[in-house]
């Protein structure tokens, strides 16, 4: 059963020029604690790249681009985007905006939640196969033959319902998230 409950969550963090971690806000530490990253909820992330938390190559050139508009126009850049977890839909804004000395500052405002039905595909830990099937990160829907859907659909359409142990996640943008964020830079 979906519902949907409105929340106004946030999380800050900052980036210093050379695209460090060099503040991040208690609503990043609860975030990591509530999705038991402990690693990640700590100062111990501090000094470490961006990049280190950003795999695949589209996403890292996506946010390349927005970091080199805000840095260069001196703007604010804001975008719809999803960071979904097992068990339920987040719907996000993301705001980058400049700060001194050519740091960026990220907040990540949460519009809505869905609780949906635990899907065993997003979770992170576990066994997973070699086999990859790819998600856009910023809508979280997944590649199927023909088009991207929702991952609910794609585990029927893929016939993942019996598998296990299930495949790894290989992370990309679709087609429709590449021109939103193309037209925001």
């Amino acid at each position: 059963m979906q519902t949907s409950q409105e929340v106004t969550s946030r999380i800050v963090y900052r980036i210093d020029s050379r695209d460090r971690l060099i503040e991040v806000d208690d609503g990043w530490r609860r975030f990591a604690e509530a999705n038991r990253a402990w690693d990640l909820a700590g100062d111990s992330i501090l000094g470490c790249s961006l990049w280190d938390f950003i795999q695949d190559a589209e996403t890292r050139e996506i946010f390349l681009s927005l970091l080199a508009r805000v840095r260069s126009e001196g703007i604010s850049v804001s975008l719809p985007l999803r960071c979904d977890s097992p068990d339920t839909r987040r719907y996000l804004r993301l705001t980058l905006s400049p700060v001194p000395d050519d740091g960026v500052e990220f907040v990540s405002e949460t519009i809505r939640t869905e609780k949906r039905s635990r899907i065993g595909l997003l979770e992170v830990t576990g066994d997973k196969t070699k086999d990859f099937v790819q998600i856009c990160s910023w809508c979280k829907r997944v590649a199927v033959p023909g088009g991207w859907t929702e991952v609910e659909f794609a585990i029927a359409i893929l016939g993942l319902f019996d598998e296990s142990p299930l495949p790894q996640l290989s992370h990309s943008i679709c087609p429709d998230c590449r021109k939103d964020v193309n037209n925001n830079h």
